[in-house]
């Protein structure tokens, strides 16, 4: 399994590079560059076949190159530059929309983003060693989870200014 990049034969067209990626017999791609490196690459789909006159940039063994719903997460055999993902989308416009990127670029675009599949499971991090059943080895959690209760809007407290007992009894009196 090789992930080739090659120019795109089509002098007129504004996606510079064509992908081939090694799933569901070859899905090949036009791309505005040959990796993403400071921002999501914009893709469109190839009507037909990989091109025959396609000069060949980049050929590079694929370690691994699976679907995980709207994605494909494509590894590569190289030390550098090495994880990617393909976003498929729907744009406003109706028309699908492929975008390439790499963690590093969507870190860098929205720094507090949650990106799916990384580092820990979720609820380790509420989990410590217990000190109390004296095995080292056991995982409790460090806090209780809270829960939330719907209230109806009646039992809700009043909006505004809200007259206290001591108060109502001044105004009273005077």
């Amino acid at each position: 399994m090789k992930f080739v990049v090659a120019r795109n034969p089509d002098a007129d067209s504004r996606l510079r590079y064509l992908v081939r990626l090694p799933i569901d017999g070859g899905l090949v791609l036009k791309v505005r560059d040959t990796w993403p490196r400071t921002s999501r690459v914009f893709c469109a789909r190839v009507d037909g076949d990989w091109p025959p006159d396609a000069e060949l940039v980049e050929e590079v063994p694929v370690t691994l190159c699976r679907r995980r719903g709207v994605a494909i997460d494509l590894v590569l055999d190289r030390p550098r530059e090495n994880r990617s993902q393909f976003i498929f989308t729907i744009l406003p416009s109706g028309r699908e929309g492929i975008f390439w990127q790499t963690r590093k670029v969507v870190t860098t675009a929205r720094p507090g983003a949650r990106i799916p599949g990384g580092g820990r499971a979720a609820s380790s991090s509420r989990l410590g060693r217990s000190p109390r059943n004296g095995r080292s080895g056991t995982w409790v959690p460090l806090w209780p989870s809270t829960t939330t209760r719907r209230q109806h809007r009646s039992d809700a407290p009043p909006k505004g200014r809200r007259s206290t007992p001591a108060a109502t009894d001044g105004l009273a009196s005077a």
